[in-house]
């Protein structure tokens, strides 16, 4: 069944729809998008290509525009539609992100942004240097209006073999942010960085308790990489930057899960308990992996 109760979120990739703009056919129940039927309830979910579909085509989904109520019908679709992309849309946008490689970094590791930062974004910067020892002591950037202020996850930091991975943070950042300066406690054969610009998140205080992070993993004889299990109390954009033994990771599990080379992310991960999988080929490599939690800004896109 796809029915709300309360203010429950809709399954991914459907909304609810206010079951009156689609009135069931005589005779039998309504029916939703993927073909499963349901009773009569305050709202049923549809995928947003079948509802846009609705508009342009000037239908509702149980064919009733016999009924004489057609313009008025269409009239509420439109402004459901107009407002349900106002507010529900997801409550965070990934700006950019990327990852680039520091050769011999003597001792700062300089990254080039792809565009410059939007003002009021969470930056997140997450440095591997490859050398056993050598960490991340503090992060810089050219901020026009005055360079951000980075602060370290606490209990994120984790090493493989000596080598450490660290996620840094800044808040309600200045925009503008063309290049970061990850500044090193000492010299480095290279550094594997990676960066992510999440905007509509909170301005102050937006990291979700402490970061939690494996040491020294060893992938399972199914390749599989179990990381640390972190536990949020808000909505949050949940990272995981990792460091993998050949061969590398392909994929993560559970779904709600997004892989790139060298971090995952959760995206709009309601208030409980994560744990990324990693999932590639091989047994027996080791991992390393860093974990953060990152609130949502209090008041979605359309709300005051």
């Amino acid at each position: 069944m796809l029915e709300a109760d309360g203010d429950s979120r809709p399954p991914a990739g459907l909304v609810w729809v206010p079951y009156d703009l689609f009135p069931p056919v005589e005779g039998r129940d309504r029916q939703d998008s993927l073909g499963r039927l349901g009773p009569p309830r305050l709202r049923f979910g549809v995928t947003e290509e079948r509802l846009a579909q609705a508009v342009l085509n000037r239908e509702n989904f149980a064919d009733c525009s016999s009924d004489g109520n057609e313009a008025d019908k269409m009239k509420r679709l439109l402004i459901f539609l107009l407002f349900f992309w106002a507010v529900q849309s997801p409550a965070q946008t990934v700006v950019q992100e990327f990852f680039a490689v520091s050769s011999m970094p003597q001792p700062n590791s300089d990254m080039d942004l792809p565009k410059a930062t939007l003002k009021g974004s969470v930056l997140i910067a997450m440095a591997g240097p490859v050398t056993p020892g050598v960490k991340v002591e503090s992060i810089t950037d050219d901020a026009p209006a005055g360079g951000n202020t980075y602060k370290q996850v606490p209990g994120a930091a984790s090493s493989c073999g000596g080598r450490i991975l660290d996620i840094w943070y800044c808040e309600n950042c200045n925009g503008g942010v063309t290049e970061l300066k990850f500044h090193l406690s000492g010299g480095a054969r290279m550094s594997i960085n990676a960066f992510i610009e999440v905007s509509n998140m909170r301005q102050s205080s937006v990291l979700d308790g402490s970061g939690a992070h494996v040491d020294d993993g060893t992938r399972t004889r199914d390749g599989l990489e179990v990381g640390p299990s972190i536990t949020t109390t808000a909505t949050d954009f949940v990272v995981a930057r990792y460091s993998s033994a050949k061969p590398l990771p392909t994929g993560v599990t559970p779904s709600q899960w997004t892989y790139a080379t060298t971090y995952v992310y959760a995206r709009d991960g309601k208030a409980g308990t994560y744990q990324p999988t990693l999932a590639g080929k091989g047994d027996g490599g080791s991992y390393c992996m860093s974990m953060a939690a990152f609130k949502t800004a209090e008041h979605p896109v359309g709300h005051k």
